[in-house]
Parts: structure tokens; C-alpha cells; sequence
């Protein structure tokens, strides 16, 4: 029966129409991912850049005070003063040390995440073409499918008018029941139940001219796929 035939074909293009936006986001995601490794290794280059500027502070900073330090050494009258703040200046000098270390381990890793960057984005700039050729493409399937669904369903309320009230009414309590309201004879069994019919019903089937019921789920039978100008 063509009203199956499009109830199929109804429920196909829905099934599509629900996969399609999800395929796109799915993309969409991926891109983001690739977003976020960028914008990441961006942070990364900026913290760093933060830490060299802090250290280098604290170095014009620590050897200014070394300076006055140094200055006072000459104005110390004790040798227990003299060593104190002799200590003192070292402790600077090895702060000055640790912040130069800090200044090159930073530097480093700001040239380690820039050719990371570099492969960063040629691979988000590839993704964006590659994703949004994707995209394009299932949005244009999307489209198609929405018209072709719109289509199938104006066929089918067309067809389904057409139908008896005794019939629809049965009809409707199949699909109810099985989701279906017809089925193809399949090497004599119904292809709703998959039982095996009797052989006074797969050849009332056979000619397509009446409509047989199958005993086990009481779908409509036909012996073979319609053409679209027949129930």
C-alpha cells in the first residue's frame, strides 16, 4: 500500500531531520575544541610573559636594594653589622639568581607554546574550511529533506482522506499497535511479525487486489512494493 510507502518515507526524512542538526553541532563542537587549544596556549604565552615581567622586577628591584646596602657597608661601625647585612646582599644576589633562572625557563616555554600556537591555528584555519564546507553541505541536505518531508506528508494526509472510515479506523489502531499498518509478504510471511501465513492469505495477498489481513498482528498484506498510484 503507497500510504505506508510514504508513512515510511515520513518517518525517514523525520529520522534525518533529527540527525542532520546533530552532526552539524557535533562539528561545531570540534571546532570549538580546536578554539580552545588556541585560546589555551595563548593564556600559556601571556601568564609567561607575566612571570618575565614580574622577575624582572623583582631583579631591578632586588639590586637597587643591594646598592643601598652596599652604600651602608661603609657606614658600619661593628663587624657583627658588616656580616648581617653582608648577608643580607647575598640573599639578594641569590633572589636575583632564581628570578633569571625564572626569566629563562619562561622564555623557553613562551618559544615552546608559539611554534605550538603556529600549529594551533593552521590546524583551526584547515578546520574552519574543512567544517564549514560540512556544514554548508548538511545544511543543504537539511533544507532538501525538510521539503521532501513536507511533501510526504501532504501526500499521505491526501492519501489517508481517501481512505474508508472502517478502514481508517483500523488503520489507525494498527499503527497505534505496531507503528505500522502494512507489511510485505515475505516468502509467505508477514514482514511486521515475520510469521509464517496461511497459504489461503499469501495467495489472496498475491494479487494485491484485496485486502488480507495477517492472522498473527493484523497488519494489512502486500505481495510486493506498490507503485505510486495504488492504496
Amino acid at each position: 500500500m503507497y500510504l505506508q510507502h510514504l508513512l515510511d518515507e515520513i518517518q525517514a526524512h523525520q529520522r534525518r531531520c533529527r540527525e542532520i542538526p546533530e552532526l552539524i553541532a557535533s562539528l561545531t563542537e570540534k571546532l570549538t575544541g580546536a578554539r580552545t587549544k588556541v585560546d589555551a596556549i595563548k593564556v600559556s604565552i601571556t601568564e609567561n610573559e607575566g612571570k618575565i615581567r614580574k622577575s624582572e622586577r623583582l631583579i631591578t628591584d632586588s639590586r637597587d636594594m643591594q646598592g643601598k646596602y652596599r652604600t651602608q657597608l661603609f657606614k658600619l661601625k661593628s663587624n657583627r653589622e658588616y656580616q648581617a647585612l653582608n648577608k643580607e646582599i647575598e640573599v639578594l644576589s641569590e633572589r636575583i639568581s632564581d628570578a633569571e633562572t625564572e626569566i629563562i625557563l619562561s622564555m623557553e616555554e613562551i618559544d615552546r607554546a608559539r611554534d605550538q600556537l603556529t600549529e594551533a591555528e593552521g590546524y583551526l584555519n584547515s578546520e574552519k574550511e574543512r567544517i564549514g564546507q560540512e556544514q554548508k553541505v548538511l545544511e543543504a541536505e537539511l533544507h532538501e529533506e525538510r521539503r521532501r518531508l513536507s511533501e510526504a506528508e501532504i501526500a499521505y494526509r491526501e492519501r489517508y482522506g481517501k481512505l474508508g472510515d472502517d478502514i481508517r479506523d483500523n488503520y489507525d489502531r494498527l499503527i497505534r499497535k505496531n507503528g505500522r499498518a502494512v507489511a510485505e509478504l515475505n516468502q509467505k510471511s508477514c514482514g511486521n511479525c515475520f510469521v509464517k501465513v496461511r497459504p489461503q492469505i499469501a495467495a489472496t495477498a498475491a494479487d494485491n487486489n484485496t485486502l488480507v489481513l495477517c492472522d498473527k498482528c493484523g497488519v494489512y498484506l502486500y505481495s510486493h512494493i506498490p507503485s505510486q498510484t495504488g492504496d
